[in-house]
Parts: C-alpha cells; sequence; structure tokens
C-alpha cells in the first residue's frame, strides 16, 4: 500500500498541502518531519519482509515498505526504496552482505540493522510477527505489550 502510494505521489510533504510547510501549524510539522520510514528486506519478499511491513504499518509516525533482494522477489529492493528508508532492517547477516555489494554507492548514511530472523515462518504467522515486534520496537523506543 505504501508502495503504491508513493508512487502515486501521495505521502510527500508537499503534496500534503497547496500551502508552504512553514504555514503549517508548528505541532503539524513536527509530526511530518518525525515520521520514520522503514525499509523490510528479506530474499523474496513474500514472507518475512511483507508481514513486517504490515505489522508496523499500524504504528503512528512510522511509514513502511518491503523488498526482496534476489532476482525473482516479488517486489525487487530499487535505489529509489533505499532512497526514500531511514532505517533499512534486514532478515538475515546474508542480506546484509548482498545489500551493500550489489547498492553500496546508495547506502553510504543509511542505518542497516539485521534482525537474525531465519526464513522459516509463514507470512503472517503469530510467531513471526512477536518476533518482530521483540527485535525492531526497541529500535524504535516504542514499548512493546505483549
Amino acid at each position: 500500500m505504501v508502495r503504491q502510494a508513493r508512487q502515486q505521489g501521495k505521502g510527500k510533504i508537499a503534496n500534503l498541502s497547496p500551502f508552504p510547510l512553514p504555514l503549517f501549524p508548528t505541532f503539524a510539522r513536527s509530526l511530518l518531519i518525525c515520521m520514520k520510514k522503514l525499509l523490510f528486506i528479506c530474499s523474496q519478499n513474500r514472507l518475512r519482509s511483507p508481514t513486517a511491513e504490515a505489522v508496523f504499518a499500524e504504528y503512528e509516525g512510522l511509514e513502511t515498505d518491503s523488498a526482496g533482494l534476489d532476482r525473482y522477489a516479488q517486489v525487487p529492493v530499487s535505489t529509489e526504496a533505499i532512497a526514500w528508508a531511514d532505517i533499512i532492517f534486514v532478515m538475515e547477516k546474508s542480506h546484509k552482505n548482498k545489500l551493500s555489494k550489489n547498492f553500496q554507492h546508495c547506502l553510504k548514511e543509511k542505518k542497516i540493522i539485521c534482525l537474525d530472523i531465519p526464513d522459516e515462518y509463514e507470512y503472517m504467522e503469530p510467531a513471526l510477527i512477536e518476533l518482530l515486534k521483540r527485535k525492531v520496537l526497541p529500535l524504535l523506543k516504542i514499548k512493546h505489550s505483549v
């Protein structure tokens, strides 16, 4: 969903209002600036990263997207997705290595975090959702309630 909105030009500060950003009330402006953009990456973009995208899209102040590193990934990683993200989460160390090798030129000041989540879960499996929340929420300074 986020990907489609971004492709349609939605979700950008310039598209939120016909008025220049300084005319936004201070509180509204701070909300726009504080949005964290999270990119979740796995191999095929079929199970783990789409689950993470869906789970964290429900949190206020977060925008999410997901992609895969393999040639036949449902949604392949792109330079656009990397440029958009504030934080990139990969599921395995091999993903971080492959990302660094293939997109080194785009990753200069990007924060990349390896979650060490093996490829043994189904899409939206409760155990995967719990593991994602347990690993990601503390990094975002969001309380995790069980």
